[in-house]
């Protein structure tokens, strides 16, 4: 019988996270803290990241190769160096029609990778919603599909994936936009785990919804923890761009009694209010990050489960960032085990757009701690840099990936930073000991730990891109001493790596699991 111990004691001995400001770069990544590089001469753009359980980094986009876009996948050694075994020097890229783009990634429990999009067809040169399957070592996988590539037209225009994630039961959801002459929808697909489509979802695998007069355009996806599945971003009435939340049912349905026909809108008071990325709060909370205003802000929402702005979070479900006074783009949010809000985009420092991070706290304001009074910035070379996706690894640094420009060359550009965040310290020989035993994991497990004063207890489970997928226990109360508790880990828990994190008395400290 196997056991991870955890010290639990009020400091990281070993660690320099602790003294170390939330929001600095972290030098000891690539150069000076980020990475850039030029797999094609002229264009490459990245709009997806994804943590392997090694905490080798994979970067999904496209690229500019001779006079076609490719689907462009790279992987980064955990220092930001490119991974020589993957691909050719640590790059794959795929041509799939006459031209291609990918926003979104998602990585299997068994290593393989999915990459979503959109790609033109030979037929009528409009895109299709395009999902590309590779096995780990980077080469396409045949048994997907049969050649590795499946393409859903919604009609005569063009369909684009924008999200991509995997179901427990390893069958694969897609979603984006469909256009269709003069008007787009919401459009969501369902593949099976071979990469054919789901029949029983929707009637046909695939459904949409229009939400406003004239575009309705979905940027995001979220799986709820009932199987139903909410989507993020904008639906245009008359001059004026709202944010739309749309929730279907695990069938594939529109869900009824979800706002109006199984939508909501929040009109935040400009013509360009737009819902660029989703997470969902253990509590099932939504918490969802876009632009608003005539200047472009960070815009953080935060719903109820009924889709109603949260009145207890900021000013009355919704939080405003400016950072320097015009085009601000929030595209990313990731919530720390600690509670606290990430977002992540960028933002224009005058005349160039910069990478750029806010963070809050669970309340919606502004975490002081973090930054400069809760903002950082990153300038990878006088040039124009645009951030999206991000991730949390197991040690808590922060990921934020997107690209450069400068010099007539658009590169894949990724910076890390320091948290803050107490990940723990691995030491069997200390006196107040934690573990967790079996481990791997199937379905039960004994947790036990000591502590050396009473307290109160959180005990939570994310998975490797730092989002919480469960909680065992919540502000719990013991004594001094032993403490033993039997885990019961959720049925629907894909296998592979997480990190059971047990926080209090304002620390935290970390276990990690392997699922089976």
């Amino acid at each position: 019988m196997s056991k991870f111990f955890l010290s639990i004691v009020g400091f990281l001995s070993f660690s320099t996270l602790s003294f170390a400001q939330a929001g600095s770069i972290d030098t000891d990544f690539g150069s000076n803290g980020t990475t850039t590089f030029i797999p094609q001469p002229l264009l490459n753009k990245a709009y997806g990241i994804a943590l392997q359980p090694d905490q080798k980094i994979l970067i999904a986009g496209y690229a500019l190769s001779g006079s076609a876009n490719v689907f462009e996948l790279a992987r980064l050694m955990p220092n930001g160096t490119p991974d020589s075994a993957f691909g050719t020097d640590g790059l794959v890229q795929m041509l799939v029609g006459s031209d291609a783009v990918c926003y979104a990634i998602a990585l299997q429990p068994d290593g393989k990778i999915l990459l979503a999009g959109g790609a033109s067809s030979a037929s009528n040169g409009s895109k299709d919603f395009t999902l590309l399957r590779f096995l780990p070592n980077g080469s396409l996988d045949s048994t997907f599909s049969g050649d590795g590539i499946q393409t859903i037209s919604f009609g005569i225009g063009d369909d684009i994936a924008r999200a991509v994630i995997l179901q427990p039961d390893e069958h694969i959801l897609i979603a984006g936009t469909s256009t269709n002459g003069n008007n787009s929808l919401m459009a969501i697909a369902r593949v099976k785990p071979n990469g054919t489509p789901d029949a029983t979802f929707s009637g046909d695998g695939k459904n949409t919804l229009a939400i406003g007069t004239i575009f309705t355009n979905a940027y995001a996806m979220a799986l709820l923890s009932d199987g139903k599945i909410m989507l993020a971003g904008a639906a245009k009435f008359g001059m004026s761009d709202d944010i739309a939340l749309a929730r279907f049912l695990p069938s594939g349905a529109a869900d009824v009694t979800f706002g109006i026909s199984g939508h909501i809108v929040t009109d935040l008071g400009s013509d360009a209010d737009s819902g660029n990325a989703i997470t969902i709060q253990d509590d099932g909370k939504m918490l969802v990050v876009g632009i608003t205003g005539a200047t472009r802000d960070f815009a953080l929402l935060r719903y109820l489960p009924n889709g109603t702005l949260d009145p207890n979070f900021a000013n009355q479900g919704h939080v405003l960032t400016d950072f320097a006074g015009s085009d601000d783009y929030a595209n990313a949010v990731l919530l720390q085990s600690d509670g606290k809000i990430l977002v992540g985009g960028y933002a224009y420092n005058g005349s160039l757009p910069d990478f750029a991070m806010a963070r809050y706290l669970s309340d919606g304001t502004i975490d002081p701690n973090f930054g400069l009074n809760g903002l950082v910035t990153t300038d990878f070379s006088n040039g124009y840099d645009y951030g999206f996706p991000m991730a949390i690894q197991l040690d808590g640094k922060l990921l934020q990936a997107g690209y450069s420009y400068s010099n007539g060359h658009t590169a894949f550009a990724v910076a890390r930073y320091i948290s803050g965040l107490d990940v723990g310290l691995l030491d069997p020989s200390a006196s107040n000991t934690a573990f967790i035993s079996p481990n791997p994991v199937h379905q039960t497990a004994i947790f036990e730990f000591g502590i050396t004063q009473p307290g109160v207890f959180t005990l939570s489970l994310s998975d490797v891109h730092g989002q919480q997928v469960q909680t065992f226990f919540r502000a719990k109360q013991f004594e001094t001493g032993r403490q033993s508790e039997s885990l019961l880990f959720s049925s629907n828990l894909p296998a592979g790596w997480y990190l059971l994190q047990l926080n209090g008395e304002g620390h935290q400290w970390t276990i990690k699991i392997l699922k089976d």
